[in-house]
């Protein structure tokens, strides 16, 4: 279910001079009483943890068909993750395809999913508005917190971010920014905890805003087109299945044979590091996920 509206209807207060619109929230009325616990309740069950074995991070559904996004960074290497839902449920989700430019990437979950989080315009935004994030930090789990945004479009390597002192740590990374709508404004993407002369500085977060990835997703092919296509971790681009990635050329490299050129050997995992598959039949990755089987090279 798309989260859009999410209390009451449209209702003034005689002698207030104060109208409150339908799925809008009064942060300033003292009677209101749709909470940031309320909001965070309503939106929680389309966050997700992402799990890999040499980290992770956080994301968030965007698509019902089975859509997840997060930030490139936090599957870098990966074609495939284990995600993890508030109420304990987990699944596989594949990698689909990733934006270097931007830092932002696509995963598609094995089942379709039950709610997603509406993606805001970008419009009317404004300075000193109340926002929170919902994410992963240091692996501790499901977490809020909450805080501002300071400054609309601070320009970083031609990406126009929204700066906030909302915390963002290491995990919240591709975890929403959300307003008190429960509408995602922005991706929790990167914090400068220093400054050029090495000085600790606070509260200096920056989210991807929601109008890029909004951009982004509507380019996206439908799931059934996913499921026959094939991802490289190296440029993100969408392939059909083949050798090659018609993007950039690298070899995909869904099978490798074992012995290589060099004589060297290329040893295979038997059992999937993300989906626990057993049995692998000495490929390159994971026949269940799509997860990389190789740990490292031996000579012989």
């Amino acid at each position: 279910m798309v989260f859009r509206r999410l209390f009451g209807r449209t209702s003034s207060r005689a002698g207030s001079g104060t109208t409150h619109k339908e799925g809008s929230i009064a942060v300033h009325n003292a009677e209101n009483t749709h909470s940031l616990a309320d909001v965070h309740d309503s939106i929680k069950s389309a966050v997700v943890t992402i799990e890999l074995p040499d980290g992770g991070g956080s994301g968030f559904a965007v698509r019902t068909d089975g859509i997840l996004a997060t930030n490139r960074h936090v599957i870098a290497g990966h074609t495939a993750a284990r995600v993890s839902f508030v109420d304990g449920n987990d699944t596989i989700a594949r990698v689909v395809q990733s934006f270097r430019d931007v830092d932002l990437a696509f995963l598609l979950t094995e089942e379709p999913l039950r709610q997603v989080l509406p993606l805001h315009n970008g419009e009317q935004l404004r300075v000193g508005q109340d926002v929170f994030a919902v994410g992963n930090p240091s692996s501790l789990g499901h977490t809020l917190t909450k805080g501002t945004i300071s400054a609309l479009n601070r320009l970083k390597d031609g990406v126009r971010y929204i700066q906030t002192d909302t915390a963002i740590n290491p995990g919240n990374s591709g975890g929403p920014l959300c307003d008190l709508d429960g509408q995602v404004i922005g991706m929790a993407t990167w914090g400068q905890k220093y400054d050029s002369q090495g000085t600790p500085l606070e509260g200096l977060n920056f989210a991807l805003p929601a109008s890029i990835i909004k951009e982004k997703l509507a380019l996206l092919p439908k799931r059934s087109e996913l499921l026959k296509t094939q991802y490289c971790p190296v440029c993100g681009g969408i392939n059909a299945e083949g050798k090659y990635c018609g993007t950039c050329g690298v070899e995909l490299a869904l099978y490798i044979e074992e012995t290589t050129k060099n004589s060297k050997r290329q040893v295979f995992l038997k059992t999937c590091p993300v989906c626990q598959t057993k049995a692998q039949r000495g490929q390159s990755h994971c026949e269940h996920c799509g997860a990389s089987l190789i740990p490292q090279t031996h000579e012989d």
